[in-house]
């Protein structure tokens, strides 16, 4: 990131001497350099200005009447606004003692009478030019500092142990935690990491590592509450190893992807499986009971004379058909692993992992009940209700892996005992 460079005024140079000569004397040598020079002759009128405006550099006569250059230089440290101006003495004085002295208070350099230009100016360039540099650093500080605080990220500084020494509001609001609690933390803490705190920055930096934390990256606010967190470390190369991390918080955005997921998994109409995501779990039902070497049940079900239905009572009436037939198939099943899916049209399938040919029949018998007791008008039949059929496939991968090679296979099988239940009157269930 780049920051705008600042325009740079005119500097204002304070001369503070009780003798007029040497007054003359600096604005002669500092004015045709373009420096705005201020003249005061004593400490008592230097800091009624300094109450007025703030020079960039203050050079500054030990010796005057009232309260000399060591008194002046002391309290003008004690303004706000002018504390931390640079001043250079003027001195006739050369002795160590008074030097020391100066800079004991806060001078940054001297300059002897008699006073030579040339050295003048040099330090004088040399001060403005640091002064420049340190007001330039803190400006950008100060916009880097602005932009952190009104990110919406959190931002974090922490040694290379993990402890936080910094962090901007939005880390507050975030974990609820004012910045002084903070400051007394573990990032391992906030991040809901389980392992040994002093090692996080290092789990931090390597995210290919097979470290658990990475399965679920989470963060852990004052409440308890966690959330799924990206997260973002870089080392700073300073004298000290300390790292900025930064964090967001991902709940909505995971939210919004899970919604997703769910809308491709669901059919519209019914809100249970859809075609695409029964395929999905049949594949997998299909290889889990081959590796363990368990029986898997299908079921085909078909809603009988259901264009007829549809004719006679409309496609609106049909759909609620259809959903509260979906309803009860759900309802029908008391295992998790178990699941119902809308193939298409008025068709529905059933998996049945680890179920042979007598609990499969058990569950179509539940269901064929349930459906009855829907009982929802139908005068195209000849039970007066919509009634199903269904058909039922059973594979023992031990015993039926020649007749039965295959998830689809599986399926066909199904689809032709729903055939022949149909074929032997409906509201019924077949198995091969």
């Amino acid at each position: 990131m780049r920051l705008r460079k600042t325009a740079q005024r005119t500097p204002i140079i304070l001369v503070v001497d009780d003798t007029p000569a040497n007054l003359t004397l600096m604005r002669n040598i500092l004015e045709p350099e373009s420096y705005k020079v201020l003249l005061a002759t004593s400490g008592e009128k230097a800091l009624e200005l300094l109450t007025k405006i703030t020079p960039d550099l203050i050079m500054l006569d030990i010796m005057m009447p009232g309260i000399d250059g060591f008194e002046t230089l002391a309290r003008l440290k004690k303004i706000p606004s002018a504390k931390d101006i640079p001043v250079i003495f003027v001195t006739a004085k050369n002795a160590v003692n008074d030097v020391v002295r100066g800079f004991e208070l806060g001078a940054v350099d001297y300059i002897t009478k008699p006073i030579h230009r040339l050295e003048a100016l040099a330090r004088t360039r040399a001060h403005l030019k640091i002064q420049h540099l340190i007001h330039v650093e803190r400006m950008q500080s100060e916009q880097i500092r602005a932009i952190i605080n009104n990110i919406s990220d959190c931002v974090l500084v922490s040694n290379k142990n993990g402890a936080i020494e910094s962090v901007n509001p939005a880390t507050e609001h975030l974990f609820g935690y004012v910045e002084d609690v903070l400051c007394h933390k573990n990032i391992a803490e906030l991040l809901n990491y389980q392992g040994r705190p002093t090692d996080f920055i290092n789990v931090l930096l390597n995210h290919d590592s097979d470290d658990p934390w990475w399965q679920h990256p989470s963060g852990k606010a004052a409440n308890g509450k966690t959330f799924p967190i990206e997260i973002n470390v870089r080392e700073m190369y300073t004298h000290d190893p300390c790292f900025v991390i930064v964090i967001q918080d991902i709940s909505l955005h995971r939210h919004e992807i899970d919604q997703l997921h769910h809308l491709s998994e669901t059919d519209p109409l019914t809100n249970i499986n859809n075609r695409r995501h029964f395929e999905i779990l049949l594949t997998q039902s299909w290889q889990h009971c081959k590796r363990s070497n368990q029986m898997i049940s299908m079921l085909f079900i078909d809603v009988d004379h259901f264009k007829s239905f549809n004719d006679k009572y409309g496609h609106q009436a049909g759909d609620s058909c259809l959903q509260a037939i979906a309803t009860a198939l759900s309802t029908a099943l008391s295992r998790g692993v178990d699941s119902v899916s809308r193939y298409g049209g008025e068709e529905f399938v059933v998996i049945l992992p680890d179920t042979d040919k007598a609990g499969a029949q058990t569950v179509a018998k539940t269901m064929l009940k349930a459906i009855e007791q829907l009982n929802i008008p139908h005068q195209h039949s000849t039970f007066g209700y919509v009634t199903i059929s269904v058909g039922i496939a059973t594979c023992d991968y031990d015993a039926d892996h020649t007749r039965i090679k295959s998830a689809n296979a599986l399926l066909k099988l199904a689809d032709k005992a729903l055939y022949d239940a149909k074929a032997l009157g409906r509201n019924r269930f077949e198995c091969l």
